[in-house]
């Protein structure tokens, strides 16, 4: 089975599940009720890509998920009102099912062997309400932006978000790595290893991913682990160092890049690979860069539908959620596409246009959900999968574009088109 329709199958029935309802509503009095803005629609709402303006979408919930006959009215202030009924755990819930619909089976991407993972933050701009400010944080004095600190632990090779964090803004990147690390340990190891910027390195954190047998592949400043040294071609050499009283040995590599900076990267990895094998494998940490620009450029994770600190968790979780969703039909998509690359011969590979499937998540995947058919799931992912494939392009290794000058004051750049 596809790993779309597992994860869509798995994801109706947690939302379908009166236990799901149980757990996850603020109080025993919840939902108890037999109402159109029940729980399930209430979730299924803010499911439904909500970047357009809140009455249109709730209406349009109605009429093209639900086909209800337009004379079912829920106003904006009643659903804002259920919405604080739902813990945002149930997305999270959702999360984790994505997580174990992609790994059960053993068939996954990997790179030689190795599920490469990577963990890297981001700031979040949020509504300027006083109380997101004290929640959350902010910068400036005078004219404050509110802002959140995100963190995410994405498989690179996969394009899945095993874990996702939204913090104050204040919060440490170092202490969100630890705690997602925690999080990997809950869902099991495999053969991992994980990819972090020059912000992350610490004797601390190496000490702890080698003491859970975690391996790691880190860029780092060029006095971390010794004093800047004078660059004399690549260098590849073993170092100890010490934390709490124990000794570690990691692998240090050093090279020049095309710019001219001088690289050095801290492994745990020994014998694995060479330098060139490591430069390519660091490269591919900018897996979680393009991650974070689809998240807020296609998902519009920014682009929040409430303003309580309740409705911020449940939209930033939501999308977390849809990301994942999108990287099944993204996996299915692109390896129906290599069997037929390995048919016919064909010289390039190809991608997802992102920006299409999202596009065509949007009131599809949820009617699959809160449908009753238990074939229909089933049916809106094949059809999914045959209409994403239809909207592929080709990956050209090695390509160089000169850079367009003059073009920045387009308001609405063409290559910029929004899905939802």
């Amino acid at each position: 089975m596809e790993k779309s329709s597992i994860i869509s199958t798995k994801g109706k029935k947690i939302i379908k599940s009166k236990e799901t309802v149980v757990r996850n509503r603020m109080n025993k009095t919840d939902f108890t009720r037999n109402r159109k803005l029940n729980f399930q629609n209430a979730v299924g709402i803010m499911l439904n890509l909500l970047k357009r303006t809140l009455q249109i979408e709730i209406d349009d919930f109605y009429e093209y998920v639900l086909d209800e006959d337009g004379d079912v009215t829920i106003t904006k202030q009643a659903f804002s009102k259920a919405r604080q009924n739902i813990k945002e755990d149930i997305f999270k819930e959702l999360i984790d099912s994505t997580i174990s619909a992609m790994y059960d089976d053993g068939n996954y991407n990997r790179f030689d062997g190795f599920r490469l993972l990577a963990i890297d933050g981001t700031t979040l701009e949020l509504p300027n309400y006083e109380h997101l400010r004290e929640h959350f944080g902010h910068t400036g004095n005078q004219e404050q932006t509110v802002r959140a600190r995100a963190s995410t632990l994405i498989d690179i090779e996969n394009d899945l978000i095993i874990d996702a964090q939204i913090e104050s803004y204040k919060t440490g990147e170092r202490s969100m790595a630890r705690n997602h690390l925690k999080k990997l340990q809950q869902i099991g190891y495999k053969q991992d290893l994980v990819l972090y910027d020059r912000g992350y390195p610490s004797r601390e954190l190496m000490a702890y991913h080698i003491n859970e047998g975690i391996d790691f592949l880190m860029r780092t400043k060029d006095t971390f682990l010794g004093k800047k040294e004078v660059y004399t071609g690549e260098q590849d050499f073993l170092k100890e160092f010490e934390f709490e009283n124990q000794t570690y040995t990691v692998r240090i590599v050093k090279f020049r890049l095309p710019s001219g900076e001088v690289e050095k990267l801290v492994t745990s990895v020994i014998t694995q690979w060479n330098i060139s094998e490591l430069k390519e494998i660091h490269f591919k940490r900018w897996g979680i860069e393009t991650k974070y620009d689809d998240l807020k450029h296609k998902i519009q994770i920014e682009n929040f539908s409430g303003y309580t600190i309740i409705a911020i968790l449940q939209d930033f979780y939501a999308s977390i959620y849809l990301s994942n969703v999108s990287a099944g039909f993204k996996y299915d998509v692109q390896h129906s596409q290599k069997q037929k690359n390995a048919k016919n011969l064909t010289k390039y590979t190809y991608k997802v246009n992102e920006n299409i499937l999202i596009g065509k998540l949007k009131n599809r995947l949820i009617k699959a959900f809160l449908s009753d058919d238990e074939n229909y799931t089933a049916k809106i992912c094949q059809r999914l999968i045959n209409e994403i494939g239809k909207n592929i392009v080709p990956v050209r290794p090695d390509r160089r574009l000169p850079r367009k000058k003059g073009s920045c004051g387009i308001k609405h750049p063409p290559n910029m088109r929004k899905s939802i």
